[in-house]
């Protein structure tokens, strides 16, 4: 048989779907959390069956994730402004720490670039420089110097 997802309920996206939130039945006055859902399969709406919902689902989506981070951020203001001035300050202010964060900057760019190499191909967009340099170069080195010897 076909196996139940259990996935939580999004009052947004129910009701962009035109479905009707459950509300709870419950005379207290207390608010219930929404509850778990059992679907019989998987979901009826596709990027290709569905297009218009699927944008309207994903822009919803990424509205309250970006509302959630928002709230985040504005809930850590003074921590977050804390660490990064004192960030800035390092960086922008000469002095005997300078040798340490040229290099520790450029530690980091050389890692962004390996990141950026990472997510390109995984969307596609590589050139398989990175998978070389990590796994077939050194299985190679490892393979010609066996043979050598």
């Amino acid at each position: 048989g076909k196996e139940k997802k259990i996935i939580k309920r999004n009052p947004k996206i129910e009701k962009s779907m035109g479905r009707k939130s459950k509300k709870s039945h419950n005379n207290s006055n207390k608010t219930k959390e929404s509850k778990p859902v059992a679907l019989d399969g998987p979901e009826e709406i596709t990027l290709w069956g569905h297009p218009l919902m699927s944008v309207k689902i994903l822009i919803i989506l990424a509205c309250t994730a970006f509302m959630d981070a928002c709230k985040l951020i504005w809930k850590h203001f003074f921590k977050i402004a804390f660490i990064f001035g004192g960030l800035a300050a390092l960086w922008l202010v000469p002095g005997s720490h300078t040798p340490y964060v040229i290099t520790t900057e450029k530690i980091l760019v050389f890692a962004g670039w390996w990141i950026l190499l990472g997510v390109a191909s995984s969307i596609g967009l590589g050139t398989g420089l990175h998978t070389f340099v990590l796994y077939l170069g050194p299985y190679i080195a490892k393979v010609a110097l066996v043979a050598q010897e």
